[in-house]
């Protein structure tokens, strides 16, 4: 989708974050397939690397080795494993302040992110690209997409979405991410926060980034560009 962008004032600025790895410290998706899932999942990351599969079939084949009659377990688990990455609650309490839009895109599912965000003081911020867990009568759950989630054959709940529905507004877009589900979505961005598996896919494709790892590393680069 090719976008005419109308270059924003630099302190029109809107940023989108992702969610596991990124405003937590680890990737709670996947703590919770380390405890809960049977090793095959890993099957599943195996066939994308050697791609045979899209990043979309992987993630939601993975998530589906989660078995759905454990689900207070699991979130039990994820509120006492998962811990947010320093500098989050100064991050987003800057934004507010500053009415700067800020936006949780995540492709992980919906019962661990609620509940974290709610636990880190984080509950009114705006979630998309998310997937819906849900929880049949089937053995293991089925991850769906919700009503207003835009669907990509490629990646399943599409980032870009978001970042064109600012750009096409006039803002400049921040995106922080640190996973494989972030590649398309930084290659787009107006400006790029990167750790761990992105950083690495934006220097072989060298795409501009700036590598962090507290979000106060975000923090301080986002007050610059505010108060250029």
């Amino acid at each position: 989708m090719a976008i005419q962008r109308n270059r924003p004032p630099e302190h029109r600025t809107a940023l989108l974050l992702d969610f596991d790895g990124t405003l937590t410290e680890r990737d709670v998706g996947g703590l919770l397939l380390d405890a809960f899932a049977p090793p095959q999942w890993r099957q599943e990351e195996a066939a994308w690397h050697a791609g045979d599969i899209t990043f979309k079939v992987m993630n939601e084949r993975e998530f589906a080795y989660l078995p759905a009659g454990r689900r207070a377990e699991m979130e039990r688990y994820v509120l006492e494993q998962a811990r947010p990455r320093p500098g989050g609650s100064e991050l987003v309490g800057f934004c507010l302040e500053r009415d700067i839009p800020l936006e949780i895109v995540s492709g992980g599912l919906d019962f661990y992110i609620r509940p974290l965000l709610e636990r880190f003081g984080m509950g009114h911020l705006q979630i998309h690209a998310m997937k819906h867990a849900k929880f049949s009568q089937s053995e293991t759950i089925v991850p769906t997409y919700p009503e207003g989630v835009t669907v990509c054959d490629t990646t399943g709940a599409c980032k870009c979405s978001r970042l064109w529905h600012y750009q096409e507004k006039g803002y400049r877009v921040v995106f922080v991410g640190d996973g494989n589900s972030d590649r398309c979505v930084a290659s787009k961005a107006d400006t790029v926060y990167a750790r761990d598996n992105l950083a690495r896919y934006c220097r072989e494709q060298s795409i501009p980034f700036t590598p962090y790892e507290t979000l106060h590393d975000v923090l301080a680069g986002v007050k610059e560009i505010v108060w250029e």
